[in-house]
């Protein structure tokens, strides 16, 4: 990873409606960042490593957007399931354990979500966030539960359901209440 500049850059609203950015950094000049992502520009393009030993390229490329194809979407996909069959074994009492873990629940389908996206299943991924969100709701996190529809609600707008986006905006808003 390279640095940034801009990360110590605040926003702070004052009661007079006027934006003021403070600055935690030392100042740079123009020059100085310039020259800053000229270097961390052609250490991606040569594929070098960062200051802390990570590869640049491979933190700079979006990856995740692409869906995974051959051997890699199938490995995805089985590793989803194993997610899947954790979450339902959690979602239900046991002989040791008599009440459900529900938050162990909700993040098992979400990450099996996000091996089903990356996958390219976009249906799949939607069903199981609103399981994810129906576990959550049980479990009274209401913030979690308002989360996961928020990205059930990126999904279907990508897939361009205006319909299904506005109620699950409306049923978000009202789980941030």
């Amino acid at each position: 990873m390279y640095f940034c500049p801009y990360q110590f850059l605040h926003v702070h609203i004052h009661t007079y409606g006027t934006n003021r950015l403070t600055t935690d950094a030392p100042k740079f000049s123009s020059n100085e960042v310039s020259a800053m992502a000229v270097t961390t520009s052609t250490m991606a393009s040569n594929g070098s490593t960062g200051v802390d030993g990570g590869d640049t390229a491979s933190t700079t490329s979006s990856s995740a957007s692409m869906p995974l194809r051959g051997a890699h979407r199938s490995k995805a996909i089985e590793e989803a399931r194993a997610h899947l069959l954790k979450a339902e074994r959690a979602t239900k009492p046991s002989v040791t354990r008599w009440k459900a873990k529900l938050s162990t629940a909700g993040d098992q389908y979400c990450q099996a979500v996000i091996l089903f996206y990356k996958a390219g299943e976009v249906e799949a991924s939607k069903t199981y966030l609103l399981k994810a969100c129906d576990c959550f709701k049980k479990k009274r996190s209401w913030y979690s539960a308002a989360k996961t529809l928020e990205q059930a609600m990126a999904i279907t707008h990508k897939q361009g359901d205006l319909v299904t986006m506005s109620e699950l905006a409306w049923r978000s808003a009202a789980l941030f209440r």
